[in-house]
């Protein structure tokens, strides 16, 4: 995460009850760094010096425990954001991730998939077959990252399998996905019971032009593609993005709100059978 000092955070993190913050298995730094990692020299942390009060709810690879710094451990609950001070998790010791927030600056590859549910890739191959499936079977299957129908809803998985397409043409502009009724402003007043589902494959996908869009999107590639480039023309996004890279060059807002995490899409729900049991009559 480069130009850290560029993105500012606000709140609770909806999803776990913390402040929100960057957390990285890499490097966060304020320079303007280049490439897929940052040299470790340039970390907002050390471990010298674990603590930052400028960012001290962040966490990655060069962090520490900071037990022994009182200027960043436990210090949630007295926040001077009413939003973020005293909130009954950081006294909830069965609350893994809130409890006494923070107490590391420290992050890793095992500790984000855990805590944070984080990892890498996020689907299996069988699972993309089955949403595939899914988004064929609803007609919202596309090899083209354009000439699409957006999706009624109330509940939608749009599939973008964009392995065949040229190179020059596999970025979908997801400012065409944001009408009615997945263009929604963040905490609306009443809270529609729908979900957005977007898996974009072999390709990227933009989000830019004052555009309003509510959707959980997958870029499932690795280099070159899944890529989200340019999120500018204050451009405002609700809800989770996965992607291989994000450029926020620009000015967007980006949300992860309550509504949102109320309506989960049902496609990413899985059965699974602990017990059972026939009875004839």
């Amino acid at each position: 995460m480069s130009q850290r000092d560029k993105i500012q955070f606000a709140g609770l993190d909806a999803a776990f009850g913390i402040p929100a913050a960057v957390h990285s298995t890499d490097v966060i730094t304020v320079k303007n760094d280049s490439g897929k990692t940052c040299p470790t020299g340039d970390s907002i942390h050390s471990a010298a010096a674990p603590c930052n009060t400028t960012y001290k709810y962040d966490q990655d690879k060069m962090g520490a425990a900071l037990t022994t710094y009182p200027g960043c451990y436990n210090t949630a609950r007295s926040d001077s954001d009413s939003t973020i001070a005293n909130q009954p998790q950081y006294n909830d010791s069965s609350n893994s991730v809130a409890y006494n927030y923070p107490r590391t600056s420290y992050l890793d590859t095992a500790t984000m998939s855990t805590l944070y549910k984080a990892k890498r890739p996020p689907f299996t191959q069988a699972q993309l077959d089955q949403l595939k499936a899914v988004a064929q079977m609803d007609g919202t299957y596309y090899t083209s990252a354009t000439g699409y129908t957006v999706p009624a809803g109330p509940d939608a998985v749009m599939y973008f399998n964009l392995t065949g397409a040229a190179t020059n043409a596999r970025q979908v502009d997801l400012n065409n996905l944001a009408v009615s009724p997945w263009n929604r402003d963040h905490d609306p007043a009443s809270c529609p019971s729908q979900s957005l589902l977007v898996i974009i494959e072999g390709g990227d996908a933009k989000l830019n032009s004052n555009s309003k869009l509510s959707a959980a999107v997958f870029l499932t590639s690795d280099d070159p593609y899944g890529n989200v480039s340019k999120a500018n023309g204050t451009s405002t996004f609700t809800g989770s993005i996965y992607a291989n890279n994000v450029d926020l060059t620009g000015t967007s807002d980006l949300w992860m709100d309550q509504c949102f995490i109320n309506n989960p899409p049902p496609a990413l729900n899985t059965v699974t059978t602990y017990n059972y049991r026939e009875v004839d009559r």
